[in-house]
């Protein structure tokens, strides 16, 4: 049983620009390539093409056909936190930790560059495993949680929901 969901909202109207931009210099580099022949060293051009043809691709797989879900699961053992990932119609459990096992929650305000980086610091020196599952690409505010699930440390970032930080104890 629930006792919590929520399904961040999207906010990529810059995504669809920046994706568009790639995919539109990729083409010209191209096209740029095979009309004039005689340029020099013109594989690096088109090696430059299919990676912004890739990034391209990456952001709107990641950030524009997939939603998450958050949720705060009821079981035998006591509550669970998971994250169901929405592609199209097909629905996946990507992360479920135990809330018992949740070690610290941070919240990250939007410009506090001091305090993000000190969380980074944290999860790299702690040597977590790091996971994003957060719906936009630039999220204005953001929750991190770090946790030992079954022996391993994970950090999971995901985006901000008030529901979520008063479930957690969250460090200002």
């Amino acid at each position: 049983m629930n006792l919590f969901e929520f399904i961040p909202p999207k906010n990529n109207k810059r995504l669809g620009t920046i994706s568009g931009v790639l995919l539109l210099g990729g083409a010209v580099m191209l096209l740029v390539t095979y009309v004039f022949d005689e340029i020099m060293g013109k594989w690096i051009f088109q090696l430059l093409a299919t990676g912004m043809f890739g990034v391209s691709i990456f952001l709107v797989s990641r950030y524009v056909m997939k939603n998450f879900i958050y949720a705060i699961v009821s079981t035998d053992g006591g509550n669970d936190f998971t994250v169901t990932e929405l592609q199209n119609k097909k629905k996946t459990t990507v992360c479920r930790i135990s809330v018992s096992n949740i070690e610290r929650t941070f919240v990250i305000e939007p410009g506090d560059k001091v305090k993000e980086d000190s969380v980074k610091a944290l999860i790299k020196g702690g040597k977590y495993k790091k996971y994003n599952y957060c719906a936009d690409l630039f999220d204005e505010k953001c929750i991190y949680i770090l946790a030992d699930e079954c022996g391993e440390k994970v950090a999971i970032r995901l985006s901000w929901c008030e529901e979520l930080e008063s479930y957690f104890s969250v460090e200002k």
